[in-house]
């Protein structure tokens, strides 16, 4: 006589068990996850998609990362440092500056910054910034766009720092580039070395965007983010669907003889790619939630349960098969 394998109800207990759970665990993702605002110093308002090295997993994105050193909310940027003057999230602005030039003392920066890497980040762009570029020369200049740096000049080399992107080139051999910081514009022809100290000591600001970048909607992309951080559907809706529709589609295959820009007619069809994006956004998602939770679970579990009583009956009747088989070999 065969034996009996385990229990019908506890198998689809189990079975059942584990649907909930990945239901619930999937639905999780889609709640936003409460995280209070953080501070360090000044900065009060530490908030998405910004994040203390100190705060829990989940709260914040990773690559916008700040930590706090010495009461001081600091940014790594392309292995520079920078101190966080100030977080604008109506604008999505961020203010900082090279922490060798936030005190206001005569020093080089931390770290010079290329423009190259700024413009490679998709995190950050710099907004209306002009730059402080600092040059090192065996002889002495006598041009007024180029300010002795006192504090790191001498034994028969000087350094000078030159403001409002003067070109560097077209100076003699003897001199040498050697860093570069953004700044504060000021419409200033020839500053003094005491105003451009200022200037880089009032730092310069980074637009942010988290994947909707110049788009009119970032905002609820960057809220939408925050309670779906790692969902591929939201990216696509987000990203590759605003952007790659309204931009590339539309430019390329509608532009025809008249460009993006000027064309009210391309102007309305992005606003429909807007209003879709926006439809997808919030309605989409929560019916494959209803739809997933309500109807292909139970679906699945019905599915399973006949599967279990089918292969329950068989195994009955091999069994009575045998047990009548036993008896007439007798």
């Amino acid at each position: 006589m065969t034996k009996r394998g385990g229990s019908p109800t506890a198998s689809i207990t189990l079975f059942t068990l584990l649907i909930f759970l990945l239901t619930t665990k999937v639905l999780a993702r889609f709640i936003p996850l409460v995280c209070s605002p953080s501070s360090c110093g000044d900065i009060e308002n530490i908030d998405y998609p910004f994040r203390l090295k100190t705060d829990p997993a989940g709260c914040g994105e990773p690559d916008f990362e700040l930590s706090c050193e010495n009461n001081k909310t600091i940014l790594e940027f392309h292995s520079g440092k920078y101190l966080v003057k100030r977080i604008s999230y109506d604008v999505q602005r961020l203010r900082v500056v090279d922490v060798n030039l936030a005190n206001g003392s005569c020093s080089l920066p931390y770290k010079s910054v290329s423009v190259e890497e700024v413009m490679d980040d998709s995190r950050y762009r710099l907004d209306a910034t002009t730059y402080a570029s600092f040059i090192k020369c065996s002889s002495n200049l006598s041009d007024r766009a180029y300010r002795l740096v006192p504090c790191v000049s001498g034994n028969g080399t000087s350094v000078y720092v030159t403001y409002d992107n003067y070109i560097i080139s077209s100076l003699q051999g003897s001199c040498l580039f050697v860093s570069r910081v953004p700044t504060a514009y000021q419409a200033v022809m020839f500053p003094s070395y005491d105003s451009i100290l200022q200037l880089m000591q009032t730092g310069f600001d980074l637009e942010w965007s988290i994947g909707c970048w110049y788009s009119s909607f970032s905002y609820d992309c960057r809220r939408s983010g925050q309670s779906h951080p790692k969902n591929v559907l939201l990216f696509l809706i987000c990203f590759d669907y605003h952007y790659f529709v309204s931009k590339t589609l539309v430019n390329h295959f509608l532009s025809m003889s008249f460009t993006y820009r000027n064309s009210q007619f391309l102007t309305l069809v992005e606003l429909v790619v807007l209003a879709l994006s926006k439809l997808t956004n919030f309605i989409l998602i929560p019916v494959i939630f209803l739809v997933g939770r309500f109807i292909l679970a139970p679906i699945g579990i019905f599915g399973f349960l006949v599967h279990k009583y089918m292969t329950t009956k068989k195994a009955f009747g091999n069994e009575e098969i045998l047990t009548k088989f036993a008896i007439c070999s007798r």
